[in-house]
């Protein structure tokens, strides 16, 4: 195996893939891929369905090529036109030429390969890793992909565990199944109406992870599970494509947590800063935070292997030792990514490399709304309560916050000159995102609807 320890090459992702990957499930329940986020959607949307499509037509027709990569190429428009054309129900009708079809084969890249997500031809004479679409509508759900490592499917597996988790899920599928938007309909016509049935979650979850610890992770992720049920309950009364947006956020913020908790502990914090001052002590910490989080992540295989908290063969051993490297550079670029896209950390610019927890506008607003009850007005100190508990989130919002932020590590920091800026921002964004309202100075109060607020 001497041969493996040249860090570049191409043998060092098969086999980790192959004789690692058991440690993965073990220590983490899924394969930690570099996924976006609508591909961690696909996994978790497949089990809430239970449904999928092939979707051949689709991929064709929105992955147009102009050359042949061999006789007959069927994403070659002249080619797939005369398929189409001829076939024994076509979805083109008979007012559509030739041209006109290449013309809406752009439009359709346009719209369900806008991200990238869909990763290009995927049937002969094509081959790739899989692909999504990011379109939200049930008819448009495939089981093509594997870049999610069915990290989906160890959320759902963990959220059946309680009576919390179902009663979401049951809502999920709700909002799921009447989700659909305009563009939708641009694709329908090769939207073929056969199902398939996809397989339980139990099938689904890998025999390498512990089936038993279900329960006691469905414990230690309480209090995220019902900030979930909460913001679904409030979804439910949204439009259904603007829910399942927010729906999808909220479930990937509760993966993250789960990540944090996993790797750094069930006390760790989440300290965001809101300051936008890139050079303040508490942006410093903000930096420190994330980059203890992702460390800890990177570590969390070796970490489980030295204290036996997983069990492993000698040959696992052999390969971790010599992919140790490997693996602890995955599992940081997994977390930073999914960080990132989910929207907890800034900067996304691949060529900044300090990352800090700031959470974006709308991911802020699920945030809120997973804490808020319909026709409740809170204060600012019941926020930074709620924030703390439900998504382990300490922003300064309360005089007691200084003492916590020091307690874990997070210091220097001056409750006027630093906490009470990083206040300000956060409550003039909440106010922005119309979640609150400041009727007179030094009172600030939450509610999903401030127009209530006298």
């Amino acid at each position: 195996m001497t041969e493996l320890l040249k860090p570049n090459n191409s043998q060092l992702k098969r086999i980790a893939r192959k004789t690692v990957a058991p440690l993965f499930h073990r220590a983490v329940g899924y394969h930690p891929f570099r996924m976006k986020t609508v591909h961690f959607a696909t996994s978790f949307l497949l089990c809430v369905s239970g449904r999928y499509r092939i979707l051949k037509l689709l991929n064709q027709v929105s992955n147009p090529k102009s050359v042949e990569k061999s006789p007959g190429d069927p994403y070659v428009t002249s080619n797939l036109y005369e398929l189409l054309k001829n076939a024994e129900f076509s979805p083109l009708g008979q007012l559509v030429s030739e041209n006109d079809f290449a013309f809406l084969r752009n439009h359709l890249c346009a719209t369900f390969n806008n991200d990238g997500a869909a990763l290009g031809a995927a049937f002969p004479p094509y081959k790739t890793f899989g692909f999504d679409f990011s379109t939200p509508s049930p008819e448009f759900l495939a089981d093509a992909s594997k870049n999610h490592g069915n990290a989906g499917v160890l959320v759902y597996s963990i959220l059946t565990q309680t009576v919390d988790g179902r009663t979401f899920l049951e809502l999920a599928k709700k909002i799921f199944e009447s989700g659909s938007i305009p563009s939708a309909a641009l694709g329908m016509p090769f939207v073929e109406k056969e199902t398939e049935d996809y397989p339980s979650p139990a099938e689904v979850l890998s025999d390498d992870f512990p089936v038993g610890d279900l329960g006691v992770l469905s414990q230690k992720m309480t209090p995220q599970t019902k900030a979930l049920l909460n913001l679904a309950r409030n979804l439910d009364m949204l439009s259904p494509a603007y829910a399942l947006r927010q729906l999808i956020i909220g479930v990937g913020s509760w993966f993250l947590l789960y990540l944090i908790k996993t790797a750094s502990g069930e006390d760790a914090l989440v300290v965001p800063d809101f300051s936008g001052l890139s050079t303040g002590r508490i942006r410093t910490q903000a930096r420190a935070c994330f980059a203890r989080h992702i460390s800890a992540f990177g570590r969390l295989v070796s970490t489980k292997i030295s204290e036996h908290a997983i069990e492993v063969t000698s040959d696992e051993i052999d390969a971790f030792q010599i992919l140790s490297d490997y693996v602890t550079t995955e599992f940081e670029q997994h977390f930073n990514d999914f960080s990132i896209r989910i929207g907890w950390a800034q900067p996304r610019a691949s060529n900044v490399k300090q990352k800090h927890f700031e959470t974006v506008p709308d991911t802020l607003r699920v945030l809120l709304m997973s804490i808020l009850a319909p026709d409740e007005i809170v204060t600012m100190d019941e926020v930074a309560e709620r924030l703390l508990d439900s998504w382990r989130i300490c922003i300064g919002l309360v005089p007691t916050n200084h003492d916590l932020l020091t307690n874990h590590g997070y210091s220097p920091l001056d409750h006027d000159a630093d906490l009470r800026v990083n206040r300000l921002h956060f409550k003039n964004l909440a106010i922005a995102l119309g979640l609150a309202r400041e009727p007179s100075d030094g009172l600030v109060l939450f509610s999903l609807d401030p127009q209530t607020i006298s």
